[in-house]
């Protein structure tokens, strides 16, 4: 995977297909916090995510069973980047919720 990061800094102009292709790529390939890091810089790139950053990013949530960021999520989505949910976003946490551990 570092020759996918290398070449995504590498690349003279990062618009939001490329952010979300690296962010989903980790996310579906077992590197979810990864992907979770991915999706913090960019914020700090200033890039506004859509619907399908916050597909990767709660995809990420479910491979690394971090139940609490996962819910964390669709707040902030629909209030800071106005991004309303659909079905697939709720679908996420459905499995996310199903995969927690029962203590």
């Amino acid at each position: 995977m570092k020759s996918i990061e290398t070449l995504f800094k590498l690349m003279p102009g990062r618009d939001i297909i490329s952010w979300n292709s690296l962010i989903t790529g980790f996310a579906q390939n077992g590197f979810g916090k990864k992907s979770l890091c991915v999706f913090q810089r960019m914020l700090e790139a200033k890039m506004k995510p859509n619907s399908v950053t916050f597909l990767g990013v709660l995809t990420a949530c479910n491979h690394t069973g971090l139940v609490s960021k996962g819910m964390r999520i669709i707040d902030p989505m629909q209030r800071d980047y106005d991004v309303n949910p659909i079905p697939d976003h709720y679908a996420i946490l459905i499995d996310l919720l199903g995969r927690k551990k029962q203590t």
